[in-house]
């Protein structure tokens, strides 16, 4: 299954927005959601653009749920061989 036209392209451009200060008017619209994907590559700054796409991605595709106050289910999605379920950052 191919990713999904819209949701890929918009989680691509929050990407380069939030690595390489790239942003388009699309990305600049989404205040919110790019501010949490500084956040997120802020906590992560050793991860590639491409795995903050696949964080974009699957928020925008309705798969993260917040659980509890410091955890968050990330449902895998199968055009980006997500196998597993559940993500869990310890201690931070």
């Amino acid at each position: 299954m191919r990713a999904r036209r819209e949701e890929s392209r918009l989680a691509w451009a929050l990407a380069r927005c939030a690595v390489f200060d790239y942003c388009d008017k699309a990305v600049e619209e989404r205040g919110d959601l790019l501010y949490a994907l500084g956040e997120l590559h802020s906590s992560f700054p050793d991860k590639p653009a491409e795995w903050l796409y696949r964080a974009a991605y699957r928020l925008l595709a309705g798969r993260v749920e917040r659980v509890g106050s410091e955890q968050w289910l990330v449902r895998g999605l199968a055009e980006l061989n997500g196998m597993h379920p559940l993500v869990q950052r310890v201690g931070g």
